[in-house]
């Protein structure tokens, strides 16, 4: 992701709400500036379809389950936001997106010698079953829940060793 890329995030993420919570320019510079991974998703280099923020320990947002999860003693590494534009799914991206998340957090749990606990949420009530599934089937394990108004989160985690 570059600074260029940022108003097609932004408009990439309104266009995702409610799956992802409205951010504003300054909030997605933010985290931009804060994040450990900023990546893009598209079927070509000007066609950002989809994105997605990994931030480290200490960084706090206006997004509570994100200042939640990022102050956590057990949390290494954190996937803020992932989020893809309308007709952007069933191409296979979300997939190829976190495989090369899995590359990039391997390569540095290699490179630090330690492991790196890296975590992300699920929303479980009300359940989104494919985004359960498929963080489950990625290797990612539940380690705790967060209740929102009328919405909780699940916090998966998936360890990644030198």
């Amino acid at each position: 992701m570059t600074a260029g890329d940022l108003d097609r995030v932004l408009a990439i993420n309104e266009a995702s709400v409610p799956d992802v919570e409205s951010l504003t320019n300054s909030e997605i510079a933010e985290l931009f500036a804060d994040s450990a991974f900023a990546l893009v998703a598209g079927h070509s280099d000007d066609d950002v379809v989809g994105f997605g923020f990994a931030v480290g320990p200490g960084v706090l947002s206006n997004v509570k389950r994100t200042s939640w999860a990022t102050v956590r003693d057990d949390v290494d590494l954190h996937l803020e936001r992932i989020a893809f534009a309308p007709g952007a799914s069933g191409f296979g991206l979300g997939v190829e997106f976190y495989d090369r998340l899995d590359s990039l957090v391997a390569e540095r749990a290699a490179a630090s010698g330690a492991p790196i606990r890296f975590s992300s949420f699920v929303t479980v009530e009300p359940l989104l079953e494919h985004s359960f599934n498929f963080h489950r089937a990625r290797g990612f394990v539940e380690i705790d829940q967060l209740r929102l108004d009328s919405t909780t989160v699940a916090l998966v985690q998936k360890t990644y060793d030198p």
